[in-house]
């Protein structure tokens, strides 16, 4: 359709037409602009004088439109990196990442194993990876420095921040449990539950706030809920600091969650957002946890904003009528539109909510009907207008002169809701249009999504084909750890992945794993095993603070010993195999009659207690604690015979010689064997770069240990006397424990590789090698040196027998 010029300064004939000349102007303006060639605004404003209220109302609408839709245009850009260019690593710097548990629009969270600790925590990366810009690595780095000056129970605290091969990463706590968005979608809690959850989210937060950090993105897929009901806030993203925020978020721009954002921060009023901003967010969260939806959620992220901005929240108690009336009061209080109308402090929500949970009155006080009709002629002006017109025009009637003037104010606000509405519609255009390119972005989306999909699932196909041929050359070479290898990475990392596994590859795996017994019971990690030396029982002790005691020959579970309140660290049998000794992080140690299974006595301790041996006649038993202190006791009087101080507090092991009664102490940076009966307590030998248990032989002349460097292990046996040397091969995995068969011919260890190793003391030549498949806590030989026994984290224990010692 031609469009026609409008002359400057033309005088148009009626209002009619000067709408349209107006209409015309706008529409060369939009098109210029959509063609990469936008009109200067000063110019149009000089040429056409007569539109220029109009037209500078509408470049003011226009920006705040553009403003609003900012991250609408992002989205697709910031989803292509995140599945697109990305790649999949196996290691971050001294971290193996296991599984991926969550994934943000900024960030990606695995769950990963710390090497150098062998503990589990969880990993953060930035989403785009190694394409991220340097806007992303500054936000990603203010989180981790904002959450690592944290320090909260209900605050997930940061371990470390680095870099890798390009790709930005942080380590925190892991925590077993579920996001409260995933446990929302499942149902809601009981009102109190949810009361109570908001009420330590409220003290934590209080506790950033004091700190002067300031959240600003609170939101339920940001709130860990672990296997005790605790609260753990993560994700400080957009956390910035009470006096500013470097410089990360511009002016103009949007960030946070529409549906939990408040509204000074949806209308980028900066110089408004506070502590009163968390505690707005804390009550969008109750609100959710409430009704099972937040306060505001539209069809699209701008109308979202418009209801945040303009729209009061339906009460709780219309969409869920079992809420009590003081937690809505206390829920809306937090959702009031002016800052200074919520709780000033998170603290003073925290202290509501405590009362209503403890019964008593809370402070907050239902909004009045008056007030409720101010905040709404506030917000809604123009409808205000429009009704208080007319009754003017009601009370016209009254006399010709009042009605001549009130007509004349009904007319003028007419105008002015015509022309609000001409704006509204052209508003309502440009979102339409905004919607329908959004609408063919994200089936393009789609489609290239789909295809990456099957491009990785043809790759994995052909991954299984010639890793199963690498498997075939492997058998001919009799490569068994390199078989087991290849076998364990085409297990499938998740549910979700297709499991691609035949026939030969159970076959093989079965073939290669060898003769395995198991025994299971315990609900933790068997932290430590024994056998007596009768070759009756089997005991272990676990995280799950129980001790187990099982029948050798059989297999069976004998006795169930409980009593200590933490996990049990260390055990052993007496020489005479009639008693039992445990010691526990709850700082006491347990003497156990195997006649009765009952606790005969207890050797009580100021901390942990981390270690505990008895020597070859059973007269002293000695413990270690966990800052170093070393205690000899008489075992049948149980008094203290002997108090020393260790190097290390960090202790790792204890042992009796077998013959002359030294003590063998060993620490993660260095151990050493002395005389704890002497006054002066010489060493009879040290080792400043040992960092494992050490075990000796049956006649006490030599000694093996681990060393572990920062990538490799290797173990070395001593002769004590002359300091004679054997040194085994180095191995790319840190050792965890080590152990000796009773008559000294066999070393063993287990790694944090998920392997277990048998080697020759004679010569320090590697025998062979088992893989639970697990990683490995314990170990410990039967008496009779004919298996091996491994104690897993899962809690079961795994038994093989030992090649060339079955008879």
């Amino acid at each position: 359709m031609p469009q026609r010029h409008v002359e400057p300064n033309s005088t148009p004939a009626d209002e009619s037409e000067r709408d349209e000349q107006l209409q015309a102007v706008i529409a060369e303006y939009i098109r210029s602009s959509e063609a990469g060639r936008p009109l200067v605004r000063q110019d149009l404003l000089h040429k056409y004088s007569e539109f220029a209220a109009e037209l500078k109302q509408f470049f003011v609408q226009r920006d705040q439109m553009n403003r609003l839709a900012d991250p609408i245009r992002a989205f697709k850009d910031d989803l292509f990196q995140a599945v697109g260019p990305g790649r999949q690593l196996s290691y971050v710097g001294n971290y193996e990442l296991l599984e991926e548990v969550a994934r943000g629009g900024m960030g990606v969270v695995y769950k990963a194993r710390q090497t150098t600790l062998g503990r589990i925590v969880a990993v953060k990366m930035i989403v785009s990876g190694q394409l991220a810009n340097e806007q992303d690595v500054q936000r990603f780095k203010s989180e981790a420095q904002a959450a690592a000056s944290l320090h909260h129970p209900s605050i997930v605290p940061i371990h470390e921040v680095g870099q890798h091969e390009g790709w930005h990463y942080f380590s925190m706590d892991f925590v077993e449990g579920h996001d409260l968005a995933a446990k929302l979608r499942l149902n809601l809690p009981p009102a109190r539950t949810a009361a109570a959850y908001v009420r330590q989210m409220a003290e934590a937060i209080h506790y950033a706030h004091q700190q002067g950090i300031l959240h600003r993105d609170l939101k339920p897929s940001n709130i860990l809920v672990d296997v005790t009901n605790q609260i753990h806030i993560t994700d400080f993203g957009l956390a910035m600091r009470v006096e500013g925020d470097q410089g990360l978020t511009q002016t103009g721009q949007i960030l946070g969650t529409p549906s939990y954002m408040p509204p000074e921060q949806a209308q980028c009023k900066r110089e408004l957002i506070g502590p009163a901003s968390d505690v707005y967010s804390l009550g969008a969260i109750l609100y959710e946890c409430l009704t099972g939806r937040p306060p505001f959620r539209a069809e699209s992220v701008i109308k979202t904003i418009e209801q945040v901005i303009h729209a009061d929240a339906a009460s709780p108690r219309t969409l869920n009528s079992t809420v009590p009336r003081d937690l809505e009061t206390i829920c809306l209080k937090c959702l009031e539109k002016e800052p200074h109308r919520r709780y000033g402090t998170a603290q003073l929500l925290q202290e509501d909510l405590g009362r209503f949970l403890s019964g008593e009155p809370i402070v907050a006080r239902p909004a009045l009907a008056l007030e409720r009709t101010a905040k709404w002629i506030r917000r809604h002006p123009m409808s205000a207008a429009f009704i208080a017109s007319s009754m003017v025009a009601l009370l016209a009637v009254t006399g010709v002169g009042l009605g001549l003037y009130y007509n004349a104010q009904l007319d003028s606000a007419n105008s002015q809701l015509r022309a609000s509405n001409k704006q509204l519609e052209a508003a309502k255009q440009t979102l339409v249009s905004s919607n329908q390119q959004l609408s063919v972005t994200s089936e393009k989306l789609e489609h290239s999504i789909q295809e990456v999909n099957a491009e990785r699932a043809l790759a994995r196909r052909h991954l299984y084909a010639s890793r199963m041929a690498l498997i075939q050359i492997a058998e001919r070479n009799g490569e068994t750890a390199r078989i087991v290898q290849l076998l364990r990475s085409l297990i499938p990392e998740s549910e979700q992945q297709d499991d691609l596994r035949e026939f030969e590859w159970h076959y093989l795996w079965q073939k290669h794993q060898g003769e395995q017994l198991q025994l299971s019971g315990h609900s933790g990690a068997v932290t430590c095993i024994a056998c007596s030396q009768n070759e009756q029982w089997i005991a272990s002790g676990s995280t799950d603070k129980s001790v187990r005691i099982w029948d050798t020959k059989t297999g069976n579970l004998v006795h169930h010993l409980t009593g200590h309140t933490k996990e049990i660290t260390d055990l052993t049998f007496s020489p005479d195999s009639r008693s039992l000794i445990t010691s526990s992080a709850d700082t006491t140690v347990k003497i156990w009659s195997m006649e009765t299974a009952r606790e005969t006595s207890t050797l009580e301790h100021d901390v942990s207690v981390l270690a505990v041996a008895i020597n070859s006649d059973g007269t002293f038993i000695a413990t270690g604690d966990s800052l170093g202190v070393i205690n000899v006791w008489e075992n049948s009087s149980g008094g203290r015979v002997r108090q020393s101080n260790f190097i290390d507090s960090l202790l790792v092991g204890l042992t009796f010689h077998p013959i002359n009664n030294s003590l063998a102490v060993a620490g993660r940076t260095g151990s050493k064997i002395f005389q704890p009966f002497e006054k002066s307590q010489p060493s009879i030998f040290s080792d400043p770069k040992s960092n494992s248990k050490l075990v000796f032989t049956p006649n006490g002349q030599r000694v093996a240990f681990a060393l572990n460097t920062r990538d490799a292990s290797t173990v070395k046996i001593v002769n004590i006397d002359t300091n004679a040397t054997i040194e085994s091969e180095s191995r790319p995995t840190l050792v965890g424990g080590i152990g000796m068969s009773r008559d000294g011919m066999l070393v063993a260890t287990f790694g944090y590789d998920q392997t277990l190793r048998i080697l020759d003391s004679l010569d320090g030549k590697e025998i062979c090698v088992f893989y639970p498949g697990e990683t490995v806590k314990s170990l410990q030989f039967t008496q009779d040196g004919r298996r091996i026994i491994a104690g897993i984290e899962s809690g079961k224990m795994l038994i093989w027998s030992l090649p060339g010692r079955e008879v």
